[in-house]
């Protein structure tokens, strides 16, 4: 019979004892070598109440695991819900205060209108001979838009102008101009009766903005940064005007905001003045037609969210994000350029809408008027 040493027992009984399966024959083993075989045997009880231990401890594992998940899956399902809830009641406060800012607006502009009756300058009925090119019409969506320009009209332009135009554009709606007759349909093209139909059944909105600020961004507009061959002609028309002759030889032709607000004051027939600088009240006619909407510059960005929502176009249209305009920085550099009673009778031009549309004079308009008494 084959002999085995001391050292031999250890190593076959080492290996054995560490094997998970136990795959060794231990029958095969030489008869005489019955200390191996106990050894064996002791090993796989051993083992097999280790698995045994594990496996328990496995189980008691992963049961606190998926006990732990369910408990945080209810938890996190509680705050989605309670999230929703919150979000939605946030929602409706939201559309709450827009509806509400917009009652207020509205209710504004009619006790204005009520309280000037006798006012010749306020458009108490609808002037259906006048040229109605800026209110622009979807009959598709059933809405008109009174554009009101350096109130937010060109952003509008770029967010409607898939909605609004009669074809499709490929353009950049940059070049495009907001009275184009052949890519947009005006209020003009029907007849007065359709006019009126129209303007008390479709939704009607429009913008507005603080008059002194929406004054100066028109001049810096129309003969500072950018110009066209109309305010350039106009231009030289108010140079030629108001510049002494010695002076005009200047190479600069177009005028100063002095001049420019110089030529504005002495202006009669306001409702025939360009639309950049006449009166808003004078654009839209706020007394004559009862808006849905109004709008301000100031929000320009939430208003008008809010007014696609109405309009259940905020799917199809965004209104461009919108950074805010500096011209409020420039009141005062600008308006102390002009004497202080041709601020004086810019007020009484404007006033109608300063207190239709319920803005208060600019902080640097009274300063400067406070300056000069």
């Amino acid at each position: 019979m084959e002999q085995w040493t001391l050292l031999d027992h250890v190593v076959v009984t080492a290996y054995t004892c560490t094997l998970n399966q136990f795959s060794f024959p231990v029958f095969h083993l030489p008869r005489g070598m019955t200390l191996l075989r106990l050894r064996i045997f002791r090993c796989r009880r051993k083992l097999r109440r280790k698995q045994w231990l594990a496996g328990v401890l496995f189980l008691l594992a992963i049961s606190t695991f998926l006990i732990t998940e369910v408990i945080k899956e209810v938890f996190r399902g509680k705050t989605s819900a309670s999230s929703a809830v919150e979000a939605t009641q946030e929602s409706r406060h939201h559309q709450v205060d827009h509806a509400k800012r917009q009652q207020d607006r509205l209710q504004s502009i009619r006790e204005y209108c009520k309280n000037s009756k006798n006012n010749s300058d306020i458009f108490h009925t609808f002037p259906l001979q006048r040229n109605l090119f800026n209110f622009v019409v979807s009959e598709k969506y059933k809405f008109i838009i009174c554009y009101v320009p350096k109130t937010g009209a060109s952003q509008w332009k770029r967010a409607l102008i898939n909605i609004l135009a009669n074809r499709t554009v490929q353009s950049d709606p940059d070049t495009i101009s907001l009275f184009d007759y052949d890519i947009f349909t005006f209020l003009n093209k029907y007849a007065p009766r359709k006019r009126q139909a129209m303007l008390k059944t479709y939704a009607t909105f429009f913008f507005v903005r603080e008059p002194f600020e929406r004054l100066l961004s028109a001049f810096r507009d129309k003969f500072e940064t950018y110009t066209t061959s109309l305010y350039s002609k106009l231009g030289r028309e108010i140079v030629g005007k108001l510049r002494k002759s010695s002076e005009s030889k200047n190479t600069n032709n177009l005028p100063s905001f002095d001049e420019f607000t110089e030529y504005l004051s002495n202006l009669t027939d306001n409702p025939q003045w360009d639309m950049h600088w006449r009166p808003i009240h004078q654009v839209c006619y706020p007394c004559a037609i009862d808006y849905d909407y109004v709008g301000r510059f100031e929000t320009v960005k939430e208003d008008a969210d809010y007014i696609l929502q109405q309009l259940k176009l905020d799917k199809m249209a965004e209104f461009p994000s919108f950074s805010g305009s500096k011209t409020s920085k420039r009141l005062t550099k600008y308006y102390s350029q002009i004497p202080r009673k041709r601020i004086e009778k810019l007020i009484e031009i404007y006033r109608p809408d300063f207190d239709m549309f319920n803005y208060d004079f600019p902080d640097e308009i009274m300063a400067l008027l406070n300056d000069r008494s």
